[in-house]
């Protein structure tokens, strides 16, 4: 870890810990190496040192991605029974009967649909309001702790300084002050060696959902429409 610390730094000099001076104490790749170790850590919490390693199969694989960074008793809390009046309103897919009460009391019926092997179009077919925003934004808050509201916040916070940095470094290339939130995402996916169009799925209005297709071992975004 040390080492991938060093590299890193001389890498991204960006990351150097500096005084209000600009001068670094050289140590930065301490707190860097802990930070890789913790995460590294944490990444494998789900892990039982007792089990018998297997083959890891791309499923796995793709499972243990989309798990990353969220909370074990998330998905722990999963169940097929659901109270019939309970059952009734997600039926109805009307986001106003989408109740605190009611997504803290269907959380492990929907988490149990979600986690049942069916493709998903005919899941949404038998359950259309799995895709409402507020009952996504309620389990993205139970699995990770951050309410989503408060990413577009940051993001708006970092814009400017995101824009300015851009402008220290040769490649991809200077933002623009006009540009879009894809352009910057294109950045900042480009600065750690990704390809954004690996990880957002540009698709146009119409598209079927079982025309959707990735090769991708972990979670995506589709962009349905402009973008």
């Amino acid at each position: 870890m040390e080492t991938v610390a060093k590299d890193i730094l001389r890498k991204y000099p960006c990351l150097e810990m500096v005084d209000d001076d600009g001068y670094g104490d050289g140590l930065s790749y301490v707190v860097l190496k802990h930070k890789l170790i913790n995460h590294n850590s944490y990444l494998n919490r789900f892990k039982d040192p007792n089990h018998q390693t297997t083959k890891v199969t791309s499923q796995t694989r793709k499972c243990s991605n989309a798990r990353a960074g969220t909370s074990k008793e998330y998905w722990a809390k999963s169940s097929p029974e659901c109270a019939k009046e309970l059952f009734v309103k997600l039926r109805r897919d009307e986001p106003n009967l989408l109740s605190d009460e009611c997504l803290q009391s269907t959380h492990a019926f929907v988490r149990y649909r979600l986690d049942s092997h069916r493709d998903l179009r005919t899941l949404l077919l038998e359950l259309p309001v799995l895709r409402r925003r507020k009952l996504l934004s309620y389990h993205f808050n139970q699995a990770t702790g951050t309410d989503i509201d408060t990413l577009r916040k940051f993001f708006n916070m970092k814009r400017v300084k995101i824009i300015e940095y851009s402008a220290a470094v040769s490649k991809p290339g200077k933002l623009l002050e006009s540009c879009s939130d894809a352009e910057i995402f294109q950045f900042l996916a480009s600065m750690v060696g990704e390809n954004l169009n690996n990880l957002v799925l540009k698709k146009e209005v119409g598209t079927r959902m079982e025309d959707i297709d990735h090769a991708s071992g972990g979670p995506v975004l589709v962009a349905i429409g402009e973008f």
